[in-house]
């Protein structure tokens, strides 16, 4: 596995936070997922789009949030960044770092207006909590809208 530091630097500018939507998946009647050894939630999945026709770039990440800290605090603190060569984007948060018992599952879109990037252009994208021991990131290549 590969190891990389990041901190709040590389990203020279925050997305306007009202480009960014955060909703919980209504996707059970259960209510949040209990996590266990069988249930161990991926930190983020994510996909990166772009319309040939308009210069904005959708980023749909999927993130499993505490169930207590959603109860607790309504919504989450989200911040988006991306560094000056728009190659690496960053999705900042605060979040406890003890394993929840249970997490709801958030789909959380991200628009950015930008040029530079077209269809089949591979980006990396970071979760980052304040704290970067609990970082991660993926690479991404942005797709057409389905």
């Amino acid at each position: 596995m590969n190891t990389q530091t990041i901190v709040q630097s590389d990203f020279t500018t925050k997305i306007a936070s009202k480009a960014i939507q955060g909703d919980k998946v209504l996707n059970s009647s259960l209510g949040a997922n209990k996590v266990t050894s069988t249930f161990l939630p991926n930190p983020f999945n994510v996909s990166v789009t772009k319309d040939a026709n308009f210069p904005i770039i959708k980023f749909r990440f999927n993130v499993y949030i505490d169930a207590n800290y959603i109860n607790a605090k309504k919504n989450p603190a989200l911040n988006f960044m991306v560094n000056a060569a728009n190659t690496k984007f960053c999705l900042e948060y605060d979040y406890p770092e003890e394993t929840p018992d249970y997490v709801y599952e958030y789909t959380i879109i991200a628009e950015y207006s930008c040029t530079s990037l077209q269809v089949n252009d591979e980006v990396t994208i970071y979760l980052m909590d304040i704290d970067p021991i609990t970082s991660s990131g993926k690479k991404a290549t942005v797709q057409p809208p389905a």
